[in-house]
């Protein structure tokens, strides 16, 4: 057993997306120090067969909060180390991600030493209102639009407090690593409990409430680590066969994020800019 696990959920609708995400990681040598594990949520016995060759432990979905309303499957990640009580740290990955560049991994677990959530933001010079915009009214006048903002009012938090994460940067919580002895966890799961809105967002909000109102000790990392790419924000290597930064230094996109709009999971070949700067078509779906 390795010290180091990544660690996933999914469903029958998104198993495709997990086996994309299986073959991207383990084409890296690296992957061999660090284990495997799968949340099992509703899986066939026929899926679930296949996947127990490709991953070291699975483990079935559970109700750790006996006492709130919302679905496990909205607070899977607050408790890894109850799922997979063996490892020191865990490095969390969507399945509808894929690894584009091992240094994505790299970062996460140096940026997670000394117990401090390691996590990337969505606001990045390649999308500066990707998470913040304002929709102006009169002159100097709008409404402001965040995600933070928005989830906030929904879940109940305090408008003072609302208004003050609404202007922070959201934390994607589709990947991120922290170690198994982190206070983090404990004060995560605490202001998971103190919300009261939906329960879809309801642990994102948590973990971006805990990472800003608490003044806690996090590391927040390159939007390129966890990016929903598209051809404004990134430039493909025909050479290396990876997703670049658009702007210099032109860094390898760490982990390709899918999440969005449908036309996002559909495996057909889209529009992008080379390093030549020429119009040429791939696939931002993982592909061997």
């Amino acid at each position: 057993m390795n010290k180091i696990t990544i660690v996933t959920t999914s469903s029958d609708k998104y198993v495709h997306l997990l086996y994309e995400m299986l073959d991207s990681v383990k084409r890296f040598k690296e992957s061999k120090k660090i284990d495997l594990c799968l949340i099992d949520y509703n899986l066939s016995e026929k899926n679930l067969q296949k996947l127990k060759k490709k991953f070291n432990y699975i483990s079935k979905i559970k109700k750790h909060l006996v006492d709130n309303d919302a679905n496990p499957f909205e607070y899977i990640q607050l408790f890894l180390p109850k799922y997979f009580p063996n490892y020191q740290k865990y490095i969390w990955i969507d399945a509808d991600c894929w690894v584009n560049s091992w240094s994505a991994i790299d970062m996460l677990i140096k940026a997670s030493d000394r117990n401090i959530l390691a996590i990337s933001s969505m606001g990045d010079r390649h999308c500066p209102g990707e998470t913040i915009r304002i929709d102006w009214i009169y002159k100097n006048f709008g409404i402001i639009k965040s995600q933070n903002l928005k989830h906030s009012l929904k879940q109940g938090i305090p408008i003072k407090e609302a208004r003050i994460l609404g202007l922070k940067h959201h934390l994607n919580a589709g990947v991120f690593a922290l170690n198994k002895q982190s206070s983090f966890w404990k004060l995560w799961i605490n202001n998971f409990r103190k919300l009261r809105g939906p329960s879809y967002g309801r642990a994102q909000l948590a973990l971006n409430y805990s990472a800003y109102m608490n003044d806690n000790k996090i590391n927040i990392l390159p939007n390129y680590i966890n990016c929903l790419i598209n051809s404004g924000m990134a430039i493909y290597d025909e050479k290396k066969k990876k997703f670049l930064e658009k702007y210099y230094p032109h860094n390898e996109i760490g982990i390709v994020h899918l999440a969005g709009k449908k036309e996002r999971f559909i495996n057909k070949k889209l529009k992008f800019n080379n390093k030549a700067n020429k119009n040429i078509f791939t696939n931002i779906r993982f592909t061997k």
